[in-house]
């Protein structure tokens, strides 16, 4: 992402603001189930649609503007269909307690 301004102003809001809505939309968008969680652990499809979804949001700051704003990207889309396709293999590879229970 390009940053402007001050850079100390911009990491702040970045890391403090963008990156954890970022991450929060992305997860809210593919599963809301805690059990989950491990799923988005050191996942690249799940760390660019989030990076995506923060330039997005960063260079959109407001629903007001003098300037055009753009909609969420059409690979934001795709990446979180890819996810939750992916969530599902995972959830049946990982959290398959009942076949396990009968070994």
């Amino acid at each position: 992402m390009r940053v402007d301004l001050d850079f100390d102003l911009d990491d702040n809001y970045i890391m403090g603001v963008l990156l954890p809505d970022a991450i929060n939309e992305v997860k809210g968008a593919v599963s809301t189930n805690k059990e989950d969680n491990p799923f988005f652990e050191d996942n690249s499809t799940f760390n660019l649609l989030v990076l995506n979804i923060m330039r997005h949001h960063y260079e959109n700051p407001s629903t007001t503007s003098q300037f055009q704003k753009f909609e969420i990207p059409a690979s934001s889309l795709s990446l979180i269909q890819r996810l939750r396709g992916d969530l599902t293999v995972w959830r049946l590879e990982n959290l398959n307690t009942e076949s396990e229970s009968m070994k």
